[in-house]
């Protein structure tokens, strides 16, 4: 390493609100199962009382076709299983939210590497690597402020290789400079005067986590990283 620096009382629109809830992500408080379990479980208490009231006046002569009411429960069965099974699936997903959270404690106090060009500087030391494969002309690293100021350029080797640097967060003059986020921009020029920027990892040293629709996102003292967005973690 080097130092540089509502569902209604028809059991197939329950069944839709059913469905519906199984894409969603579970809460104590306002489950979607939960509150169409209790609307279905009224509709069912209403509509035997109905059923019985209608049995005991029936003509006994003409009494009315049981098909009717076996299909209705029939429904109402089908309804009732697909409620349980979201239900089932709803805590299934807030518990793995819940352990992606608690995972992702574990990152605080320690640094994750990212492709982009958005350089941390914490106590003098700001991490990045890059490599360089096409043996250009000359090769250059410019840290820019938060303002687009250029604070600090360096001619950089262009022997084909991966480099892993530090920066010792000084500027041209030898200046030390705040903490925060930088811009680094790492860039090549070939034989004919064409120049290409580079792609740049970056370490970035975690601090604290919060959630966002229910994921963690690492916090990175101005950063906001996304768990899909770390390529590794270092001590």
């Amino acid at each position: 390493m080097s130092t540089v620096a509502n569902p209604t009382a028809t059991p197939a629109a329950l069944g839709s609100a059913a469905a519906a809830s199984s894409g969603s992500s579970a809460t104590a408080s306002n489950s979607k199962s939960a509150s169409a379990g209790v609307k279905l479980s009224g509709d069912i208490n209403t509509f035997l009382k109905l059923l019985v009231t209608q049995l005991k006046n029936q003509d006994p002569l003409n009494p009315t076709d049981s098909n009717q009411f076996t299909q209705q429960l029939a429904q109402y069965s089908q309804v009732e299983q697909t409620i349980q099974s979201n239900s089932n699936l709803e805590k299934l997903i807030g518990q793995q939210e819940k352990n992606a959270v608690s995972s992702a404690v574990n990152y605080i106090g320690k640094s994750v590497t990212t492709n982009d060009n958005k350089l941390i500087l914490k106590d003098g030391i700001a991490r990045f690597t890059y490599s360089i494969s096409d043996s250009p002309a000359s090769a250059s690293i410019r840290i820019s402020d938060s303002k687009g100021n250029v604070v600090r350029q360096i001619n950089a080797n262009t022997t084909n290789d991966t480099y892993d640097l530090i920066w010792d967060g000084k500027d041209n003059a030898g200046t030390a400079l705040p903490n925060g986020l930088y811009t680094l921009t790492v860039s090549t020029t070939d034989a004919k005067g064409t120049n290409k920027n580079l792609s740049t990892t970056v370490f970035n040293p975690v601090n604290g986590i919060k959630t966002v629709n229910n994921q963690p996102v690492l916090l990175a003292e101005d950063k906001e990283i996304t768990m899909d967005k770390v390529l590794s973690v270092t001590l």
